[in-house]
């Protein structure tokens, strides 16, 4: 486990990114906008955002700066504490869980994770975040009738949908896809066919080249090194 601090001005803004390690960010000071497949979520001081190993995000600083504790999650930790899915906590004791993270105590970590309680999420704000919903919600649905239902143009959706989550649609979509297959790797022993149709894949085929694209590892060889 390593730790180490961030700060962010107004106006940063950090390009979609993804980490081969899992990891907690504790917000210190300011508040950020951090946007995914998981949807969009304002988080402030206080909140501790846990990250899976490959998870693909883009933080933005728009209104505030920020100042971050970032502690990474080994995979051997992450499968111990239960952190190996995404979500947005809010600390009991903040400051507590600073002061011992920075000492490397793992047991920091655990207690702050087990005493935290999960974010309510953010109303939407306009139809983008709505249709984000929508996305994640109908998976199976086409864009073109999703932008209808919006009242836009397929176009304007997919310019003005890149902008706000740094992805189109069509990779907002395929993002979801392989956090389903990256989930299901972890923590089922369902086979790599079984997880591939489970996750929306075309074929065990397309799956592997989806995994082996975000991770630089074929499917086998990932599951064993997040075991």
């Amino acid at each position: 486990m390593s730790v180490h601090e961030t700060t962010h001005a107004r106006g940063d803004r950090i390009a979609p990114h993804r980490h081969e390690l899992g990891y907690a960010a504790l917000v210190l000071e300011g508040a950020y906008e951090e946007l995914s497949a998981d949807g969009v979520w304002r988080v402030e001081a206080g909140d501790l955002i846990v990250h899976p190993a490959f998870h693909l995000h883009l933080n933005r600083f728009e209104t505030r700066g920020a100042r971050v504790l970032n502690i990474t999650l080994p995979h051997a930790l992450a499968r111990a504490l239960d952190a190996r899915r995404y979500g947005i906590l809010r600390a009991r004791d903040p400051d507590r869980l600073a002061r011992r993270a920075t000492k490397n105590s793992a047991d920091a970590v655990g207690e702050a994770l087990a005493e935290a309680a999960a974010r309510s999420p953010v109303p939407a704000r306009d139809w983008l975040d709505r249709l984000a919903s929508d996305l994640s919600a109908q998976p199976q649905r086409r864009i073109n009738s999703l932008a209808r239902r919006h009242g836009v143009s397929a176009e304007h959706v997919s310019r003005a949908f890149a902008r706000r989550f740094g992805m189109t649609p069509a990779r907002f979509r395929a993002e979801q896809r392989l956090q389903t297959a990256l989930q299901a790797l972890t923590e089922s022993a369902l086979s790599l066919a079984q997880i591939a149709v489970q996750a929306g894949y075309a074929d065990q085929a397309h799956f592997s080249r989806a995994i082996a694209a975000a991770t630089d590892m074929p499917p086998a060889r990932l599951r064993a090194a997040l075991a």
